[in-house]
């Protein structure tokens, strides 16, 4: 979910997201401020669902914001025949990190 979605998505009905883990954090007032403020705005949502889609929203633009590092291994061709080089940035090293994180925390 894009950071443009999340008021889009609030007005609607909640999707289900699996397993759900507890996590504890410490937020300055300042941004807590903002996070009930939001609540206050969508009242159908509820402080912990905005944090997630919060949270679930950065991490999708992280994704989208690490670069491309073209390797020097070809691993297929595109449609017009073109090599199609590994990427030895940080996505593939973050996909296998959370792959490995996920087989341990899923139920």
């Amino acid at each position: 979910m894009r950071i443009k979605e999340l008021v889009h998505c609030w007005k609607s009905t909640e999707d289900d997201v699996g397993s759900i883990h507890k996590l504890t954090i410490e937020i300055p007032s300042t941004y807590f401020a903002k996070i009930l403020a939001l609540a206050e705005m969508f009242p159908t949502q509820n402080i912990e669902t905005i944090t997630v889609d919060l949270i679930t929203a950065a991490l999708h633009e992280l994704e989208l914001s690490f670069p491309y590092i073209e390797g020097h291994t070809i691993i297929g061709e595109d449609e017009l025949g073109d090599p199609m080089y590994e990427d030895i940035g940080p996505t593939p090293r973050y996909l296998q990190l959370s792959k490995e994180h996920f087989s341990r925390v899923k139920n």
